[in-house]
């Protein structure tokens, strides 16, 4: 059975190295059309860059899970009765905890805003709202610090824009050090679906039953995968090894109501991860 790792679009791109590659899609131009029991289609839509930040796929280098499969079998001595095959499984879960790991960095502050001279972060050099900063900006007021002025360094676009990455960060927003994802291949693509239009669903008629209406900063609601899923939905932090991971079955997330362009055919935005998990 398919898994949920299928919804996730991919664009081909001619890289520095003039050699074509591919990326996901961003945020902004992911959509999927799921039918409903009910008969309708719902358009489901994304923002804030939901899609990047939290949906999260196992690594698809066949031949990178292949080479550490190798290395594993050799590191075990190479036991008799077994070849690189049976380490296929631990090769695979060890790779996609580095992936993890390193998509967690590259939403820190280090790798999205710090100065290019001290490698301190923004507010130490700035108060207030965002926006366009002035170069060279205010000294640092770390104590100790011997920066003259701000000056902007954004190592994950920088490199992203290195390689010609079409979009150049997809992780723009909020800097964080935990995070909470869904792993698309844990959970099949029926069940996957099945649970994000009924909950839709389930509020749509909540709502009716009180006579409200979707409110326009959105509705939280709750999306279970189930406990035949459990660790579909991970929760982790910066400098946690893996075995300190939380594996959870659910998440709660704000979703808002869109704008319908057909008849029977909703349409809904998913806007935000909360820290509910269940």
């Amino acid at each position: 059975m398919a898994d949920a790792s299928e919804l996730i679009a991919y664009e081909k791109y001619i890289g520095a190295d003039k050699a074509e590659h591919l990326s996901r899609v961003s945020t902004a131009s992911t959509g999927w059309s799921i039918k409903a029991t009910n008969n309708k289609l719902y358009a489901i839509k994304f923002d804030s860059n939901f899609v990047k930040k939290h949906l999260y796929t196992s690594t698809k280098k066949a031949d990178t899970v292949a080479a550490k499969a190798g290395e594993l079998y050799a590191a075990a001595g190479k036991p008799q009765g077994k070849s690189a095959a049976d380490f296929m499984e631990q090769a695979r879960q060890l790779l996609d905890q580095a992936k993890f790991k390193k998509q967690l960095g590259h939403r820190t502050q280090e790798e999205q805003q710090i100065c290019g001279n001290c490698n301190h972060e923004r507010k130490k050099h700035f108060t207030g709202s965002g926006g366009p900063l002035p170069v060279p900006g205010p000294k640092c007021k770390q104590p100790g610090c011997t920066c003259t002025g701000w000056s902007e360094k954004t190592a994950y676009a920088d490199a992203r824009k290195a390689k010609n990455k079409p979009t150049v960060n997809p992780l723009a927003g909020a800097t964080t050090e935990k995070n909470s994802v869904i792993w698309l291949n844990k959970i099949d693509r029926v069940t996957f679906e099945k649970v994000i239009v009924d909950s839709i669903i389930a509020k749509e008629a909540t709502l009716a039953k009180a006579s409200k209406t979707w409110d326009a900063g959105g509705e939280h609601i709750d999306w279970d995968f189930g406990a035949a899923n459990k660790g579909c939905v991970v929760y982790f932090e910066v400098g946690q090894s893996p075995d300190q991971w939380l594996q959870k079955q659910g998440v709660e997330v704000l979703i808002k109501q869109g704008t319908p362009m057909v008849v029977n055919s909703p349409v809904y935005v998913v806007v935000h991860m909360e820290k509910k998990l269940i």
